[in-house]
């Protein structure tokens, strides 16, 4: 009998263990589905099949259809979410407006360093009252916006170098 209690108090204890383990990496939490938000990419609506989400005053949207909405090669690999420009041959895809894609580079760049500027503002603003989750969140946009510039850069340079007369 003491064999059964000792077995049935240790497999308590072990099961226990892991849903606590488990609660530091996964926290459930619960967010507003808004349908009456939309969502407009540079300057024209779309339609997303998945309706935005809104959680503690920010806005969350579906990574995987934004990002490919906007070219990018999306992955998922052991819990990392991998958002990827598919790099182009520029000989066998030449532009056929170059200048107009070095306006719209120019103004993804404009728009990337104001959404810098603007998580800074906010960090600034909110620093001291934000929770540690709040703080690794924007880190995190932090560095996938300042990635997304330097991108945007390379590729405004990539352009000027296959299209020169573009260079003022």
């Amino acid at each position: 009998m003491k064999k059964i209690i000792i077995g049935f108090i240790a497999g308590v204890i072990f099961a226990t263990a892991g849903t606590v383990m488990a609660q530091t990496a996964i926290e459930k939490i619960t967010a507003t589905v808004r349908t009456d938000y939309s969502v407009e990419v540079d300057g024209k609506k779309v339609e997303l099949n998945n309706a935005p989400l809104a959680y503690n005053g920010s806005s969350y949207l579906p990574v995987r259809e934004v990002s490919e909405m906007l070219g990018k090669e999306v992955d998922f690999k052991d819990g990392v979410i991998m958002l990827d420009t598919p790099v182009a041959n520029h000989e066998s895809n030449p532009v056929a407006d170059p200048a107009g894609e070095l306006a719209r580079l120019e103004k993804n760049r404009a728009t990337d360093e104001a959404n810098l500027e603007k998580i800074h503002e906010h960090i600034a603003k909110e620093g001291a009252n934000m929770t540690e989750r709040q703080k690794e969140i924007n880190a995190e946009a932090i560095r996938i916006t300042e990635e997304a510039l330097a991108k945007t850069e390379q590729k405004i340079a990539d352009l000027l170098k296959q299209y020169p007369e573009l260079a003022k």
